[in-house]
């Protein structure tokens, strides 16, 4: 449970290497300095998925998500090396956790040890220290999974991805940030380079395109000229792809699933030929 009990026995500080860096500061003076992460279990079709979430102490934004059905180091890696690139490879940078297997991993340890990134534990059994990841987890099941029930990884999938890009990055206000959605928050840093106005004409763009994309029927996308339909494949998944990432509206998470996920509608003609990400950037500059 998430509701604090009356009295709780406050464990000892920790110190070496499972040391709390953090001491509770959720309140951070500016946008990667501390990230925190954390895990929770969401059940479709009968089977445990595991959720993995990173966000930004000073925005409260998740910055990167992922999704899979096993708990281990790697899914942690990931997510992590999403947001680490997302974010531009910060210095100076701090991530806390709790002292779960996947966050105590050599991997994983060696990764942030390579990167420079002091890694922090909450003291054992005290979830309290990792407060802001426990309550996003406690919203979105109350918010948005106990609410329904998933057949499919891919219905789970959707509605976690509605619920963070579509609701908490961008529309749910927080109390801790004067009111402001961890979207704006940032913005009003300087991380966001365009004006709202500018943010709400792209997202119009992009919104337009994922609605033209995923319910049109495939006779209208799927043009008899296959050359045709691959290079107007690459300019959409391209031009929706860029604008996400120079607004840096969506996470990490978002950009990396898109391609897949969002457009199941535009094929190739064999999926060897399914390009790349990396491949779209150099090709056209907005």
């Amino acid at each position: 449970s998430t509701i604090k009990p009356k009295s709780i026995s406050r464990p000892k500080e920790s110190s070496g290497c499972y040391a709390d860096h953090l001491h509770q500061d959720f309140h951070q003076k500016a946008p990667n300095l501390v990230w925190t992460s954390d895990f929770t279990y969401l059940i479709a079709g009968g089977k445990w998925y595991y959720l993995c979430i990173i966000m930004d102490l000073f925005s409260r934004k998740i910055i990167s998500w992922n999704i899979s059905s096993k708990p281990n180091a790697d899914l942690v890696i990931q997510t992590f090396q999403k947001a680490y690139h997302s974010r531009n490879c910060p210095a100076g940078l701090m991530f806390h956790s709790d002292r779960g297997s996947q966050y105590t991993a050599f991997a994983f340890r060696k990764l942030l040890d390579e990167l420079n990134v002091i890694q922090s534990f909450s003291k054992k059994g005290y979830p309290f220290d990792n407060a802001c990841c426990e309550s996003f987890f406690k919203y979105l099941k109350k918010e948005e999974t106990n609410r329904r029930n998933f057949r499919t990884y891919r219905d789970l999938y959707h509605s976690v991805f509605q619920y963070i890009e579509g609701f908490y990055n961008s529309r749910r206000p927080h109390g801790s940030l004067g009111y402001l959605t961890p979207n704006e928050m940032e913005a009003n840093s300087g991380i966001g380079k365009e004006s709202s106005r500018s943010r709400k004409i792209y997202l119009k763009i992009v919104s337009f395109l994922l609605t033209i994309v995923q319910f049109a029927p495939k006779e209208v996308i799927i043009l008899k000229n296959n050359e045709f339909n691959h290079l107007q494949k690459h300019l959409i998944i391209f031009f929706h792809i860029k604008i996400s990432l120079s607004l840096n509206f969506f996470s990490a998470s978002y950009v990396d699933n898109s391609y897949s996920f969002f457009f199941p509608n535009i094929v190739s003609i064999s999926e060897t030929k399914k390009p790349a990400i990396a491949d779209f950037f150099g090709i056209i500059s907005l």
